[in-house]
């Protein structure tokens, strides 16, 4: 199913097109995520910063071409799958996400934003099983409690059990990522 979505959707042409890598790139400062390179186990690293968003953008950006938007995100999902990794790396396909939320307000708990990630959550776990290691929310407030409760319906139990919630930075983190990924 996940190769013949694929070929559909041309994930290979789409890794390779200069218009769509620019798309991508203006996707990171719409999304504020970059990557950091890779943690103790060879894992890519991505940092966003959910807190900055500028929802009303993210919105527009949804509703002008929900496909597209998708699409970016599969980008994202596709650097990190392709991203030269240590040769003696202890872990070859997962990925370490960081959701910085300083800044998360009630802006962020937008009932169609969370289906517009609800969706992404889902073609993850549909296209991309099994590349998540961990998810270290970072500098959470109390309000994430709020927002948690409206992806949690769309993500996958494993995945959610990835998920390391803490109001500051948490010495899991360190230990895993390490100060100089940081």
């Amino acid at each position: 199913e996940t190769t013949e979505w694929r070929r559909k959707c041309d994930i290979n042409g789409m890794m390779s097109d200069p218009a769509w890598l620019e798309k991508e790139r203006k996707c990171r400062h719409l999304l504020m995520y970059d990557f950091l390179g890779t943690d103790k186990f060879g894992r890519p690293v991505m940092v966003e910063r959910v807190g900055l968003w500028s929802i009303p953008n993210i919105l527009d950006a949804t509703k002008d071409d929900p496909d597209a938007f998708l699409m970016l995100h599969c980008m994202a999902c596709e650097i990190m799958l392709r991203m030269e990794r240590p040769v003696d790396a202890l872990d070859s396909r997962g990925q370490v996400i960081i959701m910085d939320c300083k800044g998360l307000s009630v802006r962020h708990l937008s009932p169609r934003l969370a289906k517009v990630f609800g969706g992404l959550a889902t073609n993850d776990a549909a296209h991309y099983p099994d590349t998540l290691a961990h998810i270290f929310v970072v500098n959470a407030p109390y309000l994430f409690s709020a927002l948690a409760k409206l992806i949690s319906p769309f993500m996958d139990p494993d995945t959610y059990s990835k998920v390391h919630v803490c109001c500051g930075l948490p010495d899991e983190l360190l230990n895993c990522i390490g100060a100089d990924c940081l």
